[in-house]
């Protein structure tokens, strides 16, 4: 029941950002990738008790992942943008080198797809993998490492770009003592 938390605070900030904006795009179709994972958790629990749903779960959760992966490219990383030939599938200012973007949207790519391990039988692991949990720790460390990649290339897209229309002070105004008088 925990896990519904951050999806349904991030849902509502998207409602509440396009309550004040009246912008459909870009906060209502975020909201739809944050309630398209509530609803991924939602139908996990009743594939529980009814195993009728295990499948259309499997077909929701690939669709939910595929919608927060092309947001994670598009919209947060702001990928898929350029203009320039040398720059295929990229923006046209970078930080970073352009093998760094590739490797990293194939990455994000399957480490979002790791929760599908989940569905691999118990017999193809090791009995070690399984005694102590190793499923679990390899998704967690992978979980990790692609949101501390995600993170790398959302705050240098915001950087560049300023997407979220940020003021942008390039120096900081001089403190003059008679502005205490």
């Amino acid at each position: 029941m925990m896990s519904y938390i951050p999806f349904h605070i991030r849902f509502f900030q998207c409602i509440n950002r396009y309550y004040y904006t009246k912008l459909a795009f870009p906060h209502l179709v975020n909201a739809g990738k944050y309630m398209a994972n509530i609803v991924v958790l939602f139908i996990a629990y009743f594939k529980n008790e009814y195993h009728k749903y295990e499948q259309f779960y499997f077909y929701f959760y690939i669709f939910a992942t595929l919608y927060s992966y092309t947001w994670d490219i598009i919209m947060d990383w702001g990928l898929l943008r350029g203009t320039q030939s040398g720059k295929r599938l990229l923006r046209d200012r970078l930080k970073y080198p352009p093998w760094l973007y590739y490797y990293s949207m194939i990455t994000n790519l399957i480490l979002r797809f790791a929760w599908m391990l989940n569905f691999v039988p118990d017999s193809y692991f090791s009995e070690f993998f399984k005694q102590m949990g190793g499923l679990f720790f390899f998704l967690s460390i992978a979980e990790g490492y692609r949101r501390a990649q995600w993170s790398l290339f959302r705050v240098e897209n915001e950087n560049v770009n300023n997407f979220e229309k940020y003021r942008v002070i390039l120096e900081i105004p001089k403190f003059v003592d008679s502005d205490l008088d």
